[in-house]
């Protein structure tokens, strides 16, 4: 299991940043910040087989060039995760990410900065449920979306606007 730990990043470049890893096992209460420099993926929590929950990622400056996710697992449930971005810029954004099991309660907020696509849980096979995506500020040049499945049943998903943000689709 990978519990409880955490990365900052406040320069300099990576190409792939978890805050806590297993490969087997739970990924819980990993953080990531990153407030300047630039990685290619960001994951607060990250699980190869098990479950994803309660991990975050802050993005207060810098730049993620693919996705910053919260908690990804490939196979398991992702519940509860959360990614900040308050300055900065991201190029695809989810609360929580798996490949193969249910994403709920996952959330991504968006206060600043700019993203491509938000979404507050993602499954490719799988139900996302009470997911939620808030948009107070910053921009978004794609899609948010609450909930997003490849192969199964969006439920109770949420996007909050509310503020000045600017959405470009």
């Amino acid at each position: 299991n990978a519990v409880s730990n955490a990365v900052t990043l406040d320069a300099g470049s990576a190409s792939h940043i978890d805050g806590g890893y297993t490969a087997g096992g739970d990924a819980s209460g990993n953080t990531v910040t990153i407030s300047g420099g630039s990685a290619a993926e960001l994951h607060g929590g990250h699980t190869e087989s098990g479950g994803a929950t309660g991990n975050t990622v802050t993005i207060s400056g810098g730049t993620v060039t693919g996705t910053a996710a919260g908690g990804y697992t490939a196979s398991g449930n992702a519940v509860s995760n959360a990614v900040t971005l308050d300055a900065g810029s991201a190029s695809h954004i989810d609360g929580g990410y798996t490949a193969s099991g249910d994403a709920s309660g996952n959330t991504v907020t968006l206060s600043g900065g700019s993203a491509t696509d938000l979404h507050g849980g993602h499954t490719e096979s799988g139900n996302a449920t009470g997911n939620t995506v808030t948009i107070s500020g910053g921009t978004v040049t794609g899609t948010a979306a609450g909930g997003y499945t490849a192969s199964g049943n969006a439920v109770s998903n949420t996007v909050n606007l509310t503020g000045s943000p600017v959405l470009t689709n």
